[in-house]
């Protein structure tokens, strides 16, 4: 987690409890992990792999196996440093991790990128749509979820209008053209999780006026969105699978 001096951290749970939670995200030797936004972390095996924007805008990754290894620079990122990237473990498929990001190089249009894992090494970074005059645009932190085979789905909140927008990863195919899951204008950026029950995934975000609604996929096609009763007054969400 990212400390209110900026400096990373983090805790292990044991045996039903947490530790302390206040050890430094640092390799021997070297000094503790910062920067100007929140890390976000997945395991692979029994590695897990931390990744954070950089204050010199570049994106690093920094894995974990007992002890923190140093932290190692995304060759030819460039990354909107106070947007933290998204990371997911693979479900399937050769990768075992993909990290998506802000990217810099646009100012006032910032687009998003990705990275894969395979076999310990990133691959270069690439726009997550780009088809003809088409990109996936967005000015927040997007959320990143696993799909069977290989397959991943991104969830962001546009900026005009501020609609949900998604867009889905095949190995074999890459990215779809983004859509958006509702014309619903969100208050913050959405959560996305793998679907369950028939559903291939399902989105949850907060409106504007601060009511929370969830819509979930089938075939490629969202439905329509659902309100969650009681849910007043909200500014964030978060949604997972549980089966």
């Amino acid at each position: 987690y990212w400390g209110s001096d900026s400096k990373y951290y983090h805790g292990t749970y044991s045996s039903s409890a947490w530790d302390a939670a206040s050890d430094p995200v640092q390799a021997s030797g070297a000094a503790q992990s910062f920067g100007p936004s929140t890390p976000a972390a997945a395991a692979t095996g029994t590695t897990l792999v931390a990744v954070q924007s950089g204050s010199n805008s570049v994106v690093y990754d920094q894995a974990w196996t007992g002890s923190w290894q140093a932290a190692t620079a995304l060759a030819g990122s460039s990354v909107v440093s106070s947007l933290s990237p998204t990371i997911t473990a693979m479900n399937g498929g050769a990768a075992e991790l993909m990290e998506v990001f802000v990217h810099a190089g646009d100012a006032g249009s910032y687009y998003l990128e990705y990275s894969t894992r395979t076999a310990g090494t990133w691959s270069a970074p690439a726009n997550v749509y780009a088809q003809g005059t088409t990109i996936a645009y967005a000015g927040t932190t997007p959320a990143l979820a696993a799909l069977p085979n290989g397959g991943a789905i991104l969830a962001w909140q546009g900026s005009s209008p501020a609609y949900p927008y998604v867009s889905t990863y095949s190995a074999a195919g890459g990215w779809t053209a983004p859509v958006a899951a509702s014309t619903d204008t969100l208050l913050s950026p959405p959560a996305v999780a793998p679907g369950v029950c028939g559903a291939s995934a399902a989105l949850a975000y907060v409106k504007t006026g601060g009511a929370v609604e969830v819509v979930t996929s089938s075939g490629g096609t969202w439905g329509t969105p659902e309100a969650i009763t009681g849910a007043t007054g909200m500014q964030w969400v978060a949604v997972a699978a549980v089966e």
